[in-house]
């Protein structure tokens, strides 16, 4: 019963509607995201046993879609609450140094990935939205990307 909860709470996070200026993710791209998103580090990397690595690949399944868009979801509330918990390095390091500690673990350690995930997220969701109809139109579980 609670994975059913939790997958239930998965689920609309994952509804939550984009932001109005987000514009299907066109402005993560005028950001530039997609010249330097794949730069940074990745925990599938870091802790490959822990993290698999996330690849679309030719052939995945509607829910395999559903999978990635949740995970990106989760990704990034995680990032938001690192930030949160980052704004207290001024607490435990007061002055100069904490601000400076702090600012660049938020705006470096954290706001990237958090611009990643909402710039995969409308992408992802379009993927998911193909498979489905091709799934309910052809009765096969599987969508060719």
């Amino acid at each position: 019963m609670p994975d059913l909860r939790r997958r239930d709470r998965h689920r609309r996070l994952h509804r939550r509607a984009a932001l109005p200026f987000e514009n299907g993710g066109h402005f993560y791209r005028k950001l530039g995201i997609h010249r330097w998103h794949k730069l940074l580090p990745d925990m599938s990397h870091i802790l490959p046993g822990v993290m698999p690595a996330k690849r679309v690949t030719r052939h995945i399944s509607a829910s395999e879609a559903e999978i990635m868009v949740q995970e990106t979801c989760i990704a990034e509330v995680i990032h938001i609450l690192l930030s949160l918990t980052g704004l207290a390095l001024p607490l435990i390091w007061p002055g100069p140094g904490g601000l400076l500690a702090c600012a660049a673990y938020v705006l470096l350690g954290n706001l990237p990935f958090i611009l990643i995930q909402r710039f995969n997220r409308p992408k992802l969701r379009m993927l998911l939205e193909k498979c489905r109809r091709v799934e309910a139109s052809k009765k096969t579980e599987v969508c060719n990307v």
